[in-house]
């Protein structure tokens, strides 16, 4: 046997062993040429118009193609198709068996050796599909790991976040709050008083406009400034220590005669003031006499050495000044007129209140232009009620108007 016939014979071999593997240009032609070379023996191999080849050569069944994932089904297949194929080589094929093992027949030994070489691809493709298998595994693991530090991190940066906020709001609070008192400083209370004098007046003006039937109840903003009296010369007497006892004292007495809704700010060095939206401008008289008598009647200990007693007086005004009228004046106008009352208060004889009140003589026109100067000059003109605590026939001592 020349080596020409050799190697067709193992070629015809190989292709029948191992049918189910070989890729789609060597097992067609050799497929074709072993049909062709083959006697007309029971053992040959039927054509079949199942088989099927993928991208990669190599041939499935059209279950197989349909599943790809069927790993063990096609694993099966391919044991029968080759178990089929080496039952149905030609006798006079494996009768050369001997000659090949003693290497006498060049046909079976190219053809063991392409088994050797399929069993060693075989066996790396194993061990490369184990290996991608445990990295996967080992990748789906890292993931989940990178999750949940992604998660966790998550949550502390929210945790942080909610720590730093409450942080703020406590720095704000602190910026925004008397250190003696506790109060609320001035700053607050301005962005207080806008706030719930733009409410106000917009409730007023509807009902002026008619948006709104029924007149406004509980809509006013009630503008109270207190002070305490000769509270310089008990400062230059016992001490600036002593008085910031009293000062705090006095802060506690404001909270126990106001509501929890009223905002308390500490105004100046020695004055405080009270603001109660949402009220009637027809209760104004009456806070401030409760404010007047809780401070006449309280024995203020600021050591436990010592105790005082002081009184207060105060100065209020309601916005919207002239409820026909609510545009008039500013929140700002009013309560400067607010502190001209306190002024008067402290004017004419301390531990009293004094209150400027709008009404239907009141001009609305260039109101603050007439007020420029003080609310003396309207109130000479009786253009400007005045209520007052103080007995009747006492004259309240106003501010004498600029020149």
């Amino acid at each position: 046997m020349d080596t020409r016939n050799a190697v067709q014979q193992a070629i015809e071999i190989f292709d029948v062993m191992f049918f189910p593997f070989l890729p789609n240009s060597v097992g067609t032609s050799l497929a074709q040429q072993g049909t062709r070379n083959r006697p007309e023996t029971g053992n040959s191999i039927p054509p079949s118009n199942d088989v099927v080849r993928n991208s990669t050569g190599f041939r499935y069944n059209d279950d197989a193609k349909r599943n790809k994932g069927d790993t063990v089904s096609l694993r099966i297949g391919s044991i029968v198709s080759w178990t089929v194929g080496v039952m149905c080589v030609p006798r006079q094929s494996w009768a050369g068996v001997p000659d090949a093992l003693s290497g006498q027949s060049p046909a079976w030994a190219i053809a063991a050796l392409a088994v050797a070489a399929a069993v060693i691809t075989g066996w790396r493709y194993h061990c490369l599909h184990q290996r991608l298998e445990h990295g996967m595994a080992e990748m789906e693991g890292a993931l989940a790991e990178l999750r949940d530090r992604i998660v966790d991190q998550t949550e502390a940066l929210e945790h942080a976040g909610e720590q730093l906020e409450a942080q703020r709001h406590t720095i704000e609070e602190l910026r925004l709050t008397d250190g003696v008192t506790g109060l609320w400083t001035r700053q607050h209370v301005f962005r207080v008083l806008a706030t719930h004098g733009a409410r106000a007046l917009r409730t007023w003006v509807a009902w002026n406009k008619g948006v709104t039937k029924n007149r406004p109840e509980n809509a006013d903003l009630l503008i109270f400034i207190v002070g305490l009296d000769k509270l310089e010369e008990a400062t230059i007497a016992l001490g600036s220590e002593v008085i910031d006892g009293v000062l705090c004292e006095f802060a506690d007495v404001l909270r126990a005669s106001s509501r929890t809704t009223d905002v308390l700010a500490r105004w100046g060095e020695n004055e405080f003031m009270v603001v109660r939206s949402g009220a009637d401008r027809g209760l104004e008289k009456e806070l401030a006499e409760r404010l007047r008598k809780s401070v006449a009647s309280h024995v203020f200990r600021p050591s436990d050495e010592l105790e005082l007693s002081t009184t207060c007086s105060i100065g209020f005004a309601g916005h919207p000044l002239l409820t026909h009228a609510p545009e008039a004046l500013s929140w700002e106008d009013v309560v400067a007129l607010a502190q001209a009352a306190l002024d008067a208060a402290r004017r004419t004889g301390r531990n009293s209140w004094v209150g400027l009140v709008g009404d239907a003589s009141t001009p609305s026109e260039g109101l603050p232009e007439l007020l420029a100067d003080g609310p003396a000059g309207l109130i000479a003109k009786e253009r400007l009620r005045v209520v007052t605590s103080l007995d009747d026939g006492t004259t309240v001592q106003w501010g004498s108007p600029k020149p």
